[in-house]
C-alpha cells in the first residue's frame, strides 16, 4: 500500500515549487515608456516611465527637437543630420541566460519610402543614425515604412544583414523582437502582434549590444508608443535541484 503521508508531502512540496518556478522565471520590465511628455519638448534627456536607475533618452548625435523625437513619442518631419537619420537610445547590455522582449507600437506617415525603426544597437553614439549605414548599427531590428510604402522588414544585423522579415503591413503595427541568450549562440525572433514573422535566426557569433531604442529616417513623421524592454530569466539551478528533490516524495516506497 502506498504511503499516503509521503505522497501528500510530495504533492505539497511540488505545489510550492511550482510557485517558486513561476516567481523565478517571471517577466519583469527593464524599461517602459508611454511618452506622456509634450510635443514641444525634445525626448533627449527625458526619463522613461520605468528604468533600472537614472537612465535617460539620448540622441545618437547632436540634433534638435525639430528634427528628432519629441517627449510625446512623435517623430518630427524634416531632414536630420548629414546622413538623414536620428536615433533615440537607452543604454542596455544583455546578459547570457535570459530571454529579452523589446516591443512598441509604431506608426509611420507622410514621407513616401521612409521609415521608423525599433531595435537593439551596437553603440550609443555615432555620426549617423541607428539601424542602417552609420556608426551606430542595428542588431536585431525592425522597420515600418510610411503610408507610401507600408513595408515591414526585420534584420538580424548588423545594419541590413540577416534579413528575417520582408512583408507588407498597413497602418500602425505592434512590433516585438525577442532576443534569446539562453544558449551558447543567441537567437532572435520577430513578431507583429501575436504573429511571428519569418523564422527564428541563430547568430553565428553573438553580437555586441550596448543600447536599445528606435530611429527615424530622413523626412518621415509618425509616432512611437508603449515602448517596453522586458526580461524573463531561466530558473536558477538551485530551484531545479529542489524540484527534483521534491519529486522523490511522490515515488512509491517499499515497506520494510
Amino acid at each position: 500500500m502506498k504511503n499516503k503521508n509521503h505522497t501528500s508531502a510530495g504533492m505539497f512540496l511540488v505545489a510550492i515549487l511550482a510557485g517558486s518556478f513561476h516567481a523565478t522565471a517571471a517577466v519583469s520590465s527593464i524599461y517602459e515608456d508611454t511618452f506622456s511628455g509634450t510635443s514641444g519638448t525634445t525626448l533627449s534627456g527625458q526619463a522613461p516611465t520605468v528604468r533600472p536607475g537614472t537612465e535617460t533618452w539620448s540622441f545618437n548625435s547632436a540634433t534638435s527637437f525639430a528634427t528628432g523625437f519629441q517627449a510625446d513619442g512623435t517623430a518630427s518631419a524634416g531632414g536630420v543630420l548629414a546622413a538623414g537619420r536620428v536615433a533615440a537610445l537607452l543604454p542596455f547590455t544583455p546578459a547570457a541566460g535570459n530571454t529579452y522582449t523589446l516591443s512598441a507600437t509604431i506608426s509611420a506617415t507622410t514621407a513616401s519610402g521612409q521609415w521608423l525603426a525599433l531595435g537593439f544597437a551596437d553603440k550609443l553614439t555615432g555620426d549617423s543614425g541607428l539601424f542602417a549605414f552609420g556608426n551606430v548599427n542595428g542588431v536585431s531590428w525592425m522597420l515600418k515604412g510610411d503610408t507610401g510604402s507600408s513595408a515591414l522588414q526585420g534584420f538580424a544585423g548588423p545594419q541590413t544583414g540577416g534579413l528575417i522579415v520582408n512583408t507588407f503591413a498597413g497602418g500602425a503595427v505592434n512590433l516585438s523582437i525577442v532576443l534569446d541568450t539562453t544558449g551558447s549562440l543567441w537567437k532572435t525572433s520577430m513578431f507583429n502582434g501575436a504573429t511571428q514573422l519569418g523564422s527564428t535566426f541563430t547568430y553565428a557569433a553573438n553580437p555586441t549590444i550596448l543600447g536599445v531604442g528606435f530611429s527615424k529616417h530622413e523626412s518621415v513623421s509618425g509616432s512611437i508608443d508603449n515602448f517596453k524592454l522586458q526580461v524573463e530569466p531561466i530558473p536558477e539551478p538551485s530551484s531545479l535541484l529542489l524540484g527534483l528533490f521534491g519529486l522523490t516524495f511522490l515515488l512509491p516506497r517499499r515497506r520494510p
